[in-house]
């Protein structure tokens, strides 16, 4: 349980600079320009979230075993570890506004 929460931190961290930082602002636009609901997702970083999380516990395996079934543990991970994300993701967000950056 530990290791899916620690993994809910990278994927809030990445969600978080791919739908807020500078960074990623022109790569958010030429998403956008191309495809409006691809944009929208990745403006949004809790949806951004749920796709950083699903890529990062297929790499990893990683997997709360819940069950003796494998996909059914798998797709509980990614939802485990894509409501943490976005609840840090939110975390970030406020602490940023409060910091006014």
């Amino acid at each position: 349980m530990r290791d899916l929460f620690l993994l809910s931190g990278v994927s809030a961290c990445v969600s978080f600079t791919l739908s807020e930082s500078l960074l990623f602002v022109r790569i958010r636009r030429w998403v956008g320009q191309r495809c409006a609901f691809l944009g929208r997702l990745l403006e949004c970083g809790y949806c951004t979230g749920h796709w950083v999380a699903l890529a990062f516990v297929l790499m990893t395996g990683l997997r709360w075993q819940a069950t003796c079934i494998t996909p059914l543990d798998l797709s509980l991970s990614w939802i485990l570890v894509a409501w943490w994300a976005g609840l840090q993701w939110g975390v970030f967000c406020t602490l940023c506004r409060i910091a006014e950056k």
